[in-house]
């Protein structure tokens, strides 16, 4: 079986199961799963399906970068039919609404010819 095909599986059987998990925090971000919430410093952010399911998993994989194909294999469980501009506007709502920001301690970026990638960094850095 080809490694990205497997990866694919495996990010499909963990997302999957993702709504019997607890919260999920990373630092200053709580993921409610259950009820598809998540919380930056105590205050609610309102993220469309999708959305949650984009930056949970780009969270779960911080400092990995994430193949595009990967991303959507993950998400929309499927590659092809979706158009590659969805999943930008989607990597940019999520980038906006959990303000992922250098001088919030996150980068969210891409990575020319591949995929997305977050980052946490060192505020003092930016």
């Amino acid at each position: 079986m080809a490694p990205l095909k497997r990866i694919g599986i495996l990010l499909r059987a963990h997302s999957s199961s993702e709504a019997m998990v607890e919260k999920k925090v990373f630092g200053d971000y709580e993921f409610d799963p259950g009820s598809k919430r998540v919380f930056v410093r105590d205050n609610s952010v309102t993220l469309r399906h999708k959305e949650f399911e984009l930056a949970l998993l780009l969270f779960k994989h911080m400092s990995l970068p994430l193949s595009r194909s990967q991303i959507l294999d993950a998400i929309w469980r499927q590659g092809l039919g979706i158009l590659s501009r969805s999943l930008d506007t989607h990597v940019s709502m999520v980038r906006t609404k959990l303000s992922l920001r250098p001088e919030n301690g996150y980068l969210l970026r891409p990575v020319y010819g591949y995929g997305y990638g977050l980052e946490r960094i060192d505020k003092d850095e930016s």
